[in-house]
């Protein structure tokens, strides 16, 4: 389990989490978050995979969700993609704002509104019906290819923040070809710029993969990072 305290006055979905803040609240404060706090996270599971060169990535995600009360139409998703700010994207379900911004597709769901600025994408995934309290939703979808900026080098973690508790959490990192970490490690944290409390070393199998699963996450950073020499 791991836990994690807000600050005072913060809100909880950014204090901590974020290298800035005050960028991750603009951002997602021009999105509907109404029903967030009323939707339990069943599970998430990601899927991160890096190129031969270890220079583009892609992330596929399937989440699980609950209702804890009625008239949910939408959850909010937040990551990290290093892209420039396009702009300001955002018409609904409008495919060239969505590739602008990295979401590639979506699943079982519709993009609603989309934000990206700060080397954040924030969007609103709309759900293919209303939710009443019990029911349950399931969204997938697809962030990339993303090619890392020239000079940043070659990514060295994966990892998702979690303002909301999740039951289940499963963390998948492809690499592709045959260039693969010479380690890889678990890890979780309680803030941004916290220190990483290590999970131990995971095997990077025959697949080129490497995975971890942590079970009744409260409130943090959860992630892997391999060490390519």
């Amino acid at each position: 389990r791991l836990a994690a305290g807000a600050s005072a006055g913060a809100p909880a979905s950014a204090s901590g989490l974020w290298p800035d803040p005050g960028g991750y609240a603009r951002l997602v404060g021009q999105l509907d978050r109404s029903g967030d706090h009323r939707l339990e996270r069943l599970s998430v599971h990601d899927v991160y995979r890096l190129d031969e060169a270890g220079l583009t990535w892609t992330l596929s995600v399937r989440a699980v969700l609950r209702a804890a009360g009625d008239d949910i139409d939408r959850v909010v998703c937040v990551h990290r993609t290093g892209l420039a700010d396009p702009g300001s994207p955002g018409g609904p379900g409008d495919p060239g704002d969505c590739a602008a911004s990295g979401l590639a597709a979506a699943r079982y769901c519709r993009p609603g509104r989309i934000r990206a600025g700060g080397g954040l994408v924030a969007f609103e995934l709309v759900f293919d019906r209303v939710l009443a309290a019990g029911d349950t939703a399931v969204v997938e979808y697809d962030l990339g290819p993303v090619t890392v900026p020239e000079g940043a080098g070659a990514p060295g973690l994966y990892d998702r923040r979690f303002p909301q508790p999740v039951q289940h959490y499963v963390a998948v990192v492809q690499f592709d070809g045959e260039r693969l970490p010479a380690r890889c490690y678990g890890f979780t944290a309680e803030t941004a710029d916290g220190p990483r409390n290590r999970l131990g070393e995971l095997w990077v199998g025959t697949s080129g993969s490497a995975n971890l699963a942590v079970a009744n996450v409260r409130r943090g950073i959860v992630g892997l990072e391999w060490e390519w020499h």
